[in-house]
Formats: structure tokens, C-alpha cells, sequence
């Protein structure tokens, strides 16, 4: 799998997440498994529920904690391609 800059990522619909103690929890109905993500990964999940692209990803990152360009365009890459490997994302 492959990601593209000039696409835009979200959350897939059969998604259910909650947040616990600080650790996003999400649930994959279609494949009933769980799934937990902290930090950074936490709030990129958070502005998943619209459409965005990797730039807008890393853009807001970057202005919230204290990173990187490189390190968090490569984390957030990282965490997509773990997500889409899931079916937890999709582009639209």
C-alpha cells in the first residue's frame, strides 16, 4: 500500500472509537479487532473524521506539539499506512 499527498484520508465508517484515560480506542466492527493509538497518533485519528491530506495532517501536528517537520511527516505517514493496512482509513 502506498500513500498519495494530493489525496485525502478519513476515518472508514464501520469505525467506533472512544477515548480512555488518553489512548484513542477503535474498534473495527467489520473485522472485530481493536485497535489502540497514544500521543500524537491519538490526535491525528481525532482529524480523521474529515477528509485530509497528508500536508493538512502534518500542517496542524506541527503547530500543536513540538516536532519536526520531517519526524512528524514521516510518524503520520507511518501511522496511515498501519491504519489503511487495517481498513481503519480510507482516501476519498
Amino acid at each position: 500500500m502506498s500513500l498519495y499527498a494530493d489525496r485525502k484520508y478519513q476515518r472508514t465508517s464501520e469505525i467506533v472509537s472512544a477515548d480512555m484515560d488518553g489512548e484513542t480506542v477503535i474498534m473495527s466492527l467489520e473485522a472485530n479487532a481493536y485497535f489502540g493509538i497514544t500521543g500524537i497518533g491519538g490526535r491525528v485519528w481525532d482529524m480523521l473524521e474529515q477528509p485530509q491530506t497528508i500536508d493538512a495532517l502534518v500542517e496542524h501536528i506541527c503547530l500543536e506539539f513540538d516536532v519536526s517537520r520531517d519526524i512528524c511527516r514521516r510518524d503520520v505517514t507511518l501511522l496511515l499506512l498501519d491504519l489503511e493496512e487495517y481498513g481503519l482509513v480510507q482516501t476519498v
